[in-house]
């Protein structure tokens, strides 16, 4: 018994899965700091970030994904200096083409934008695509975005109150017999802090100031901040850095 053709729209959802399977966990590279103080504030996704890995597997399937209807509300408040900030709320709907069958499958999602100037409507729109995107395919990186269950974890860890470490390290270590570790570590004040092995940055500087280590020199004087969250699923808690600031540079060891 032969079996029964494929419909249009089973092959357009196969597509889309290959497409949501193909598409890695997106690094966070966006970063928003405090105008003033300078610390962290928060890690996003970049509106380009997702789109090249996405483009990259519709091309690859020969799907076309499109905003076919936008519903617009924009408001303006005024400022307490005088100026008028503008808002943008957009419905829009996203539809998944097949080039091969015309089939078409149709998603809503919402974004929500704010500027002083022109950009609060491209603000919003951008953030409709990229939460369609994330929380449509599942897509790991922040927790609002999909997130795996250790992120999960480790994002409603890092909203709790952090602790600070100072000091010059006793030690800052990346490898162990000339393997990379998966969570590099340094010791400050007595307490050892670690990688969680995703935040590349953080991995990038740990592996920096484990070379920068001098015999006579030492290391420099380093201000770390960690939330205590898990480590590969593991559910003791651990310091996880999240920020990592040098304050002063290496100082000469007197014998």
């Amino acid at each position: 018994m032969k079996p029964k053709p494929q419909t249009s729209k089973a092959i357009l959802l196969q597509k889309i899965f290959a497409v949501m399977a193909a598409i890695p966990e997106l690094e966070k590279t966006g970063e928003k700091t405090n105008d003033q103080s300078g610390e962290l504030e928060y890690r996003y996704h970049e509106a380009d970030g997702i789109r090249g890995p996405l483009r990259d597997e519709l091309i690859k399937n020969r799907l076309l994904l499109l905003p076919t209807d936008v519903q617009v509300s924009h408001f303006v408040n005024q400022t307490s200096t005088g100026g008028y900030f503008n808002y943008s709320e957009q419905l829009i709907t996203f539809s998944w083409f097949d080039i091969d069958t015309a089939e078409r499958l149709d998603c809503k999602a919402v974004g929500w934008g704010g500027d002083s100037l022109d950009k609060a409507a491209p603000k919003a729109s951008i953030q409709a695509l990229k939460y369609f995107v994330t929380n449509g395919l599942h897509i790991c990186g922040i927790e609002l975005d999909g997130d795996s269950e250790e992120e999960q974890t480790a994002g409603r860890e890092a909203n709790k109150a952090h602790i600070y470490m100072e000091g010059f390290p006793d030690a800052c270590v990346n490898n162990s017999e000339g393997k990379a570790l998966d969570h590099p570590w340094i010791l400050v004040d007595g307490i050892r802090a670690f990688s969680n092995g995703k935040n590349k940055k953080i991995t990038s500087q740990l592996k920096k100031l484990a070379n920068m280590g001098n015999p006579t020199k030492g290391m420099p004087r380093v201000k770390v901040r960690a939330y205590m969250g898990s480590l590969n699923g593991n559910k003791n808690a651990q310091p996880i850095i999240d920020k990592i600031q040098i304050i002063e540079p290496q100082v000469e060891i007197v014998p």
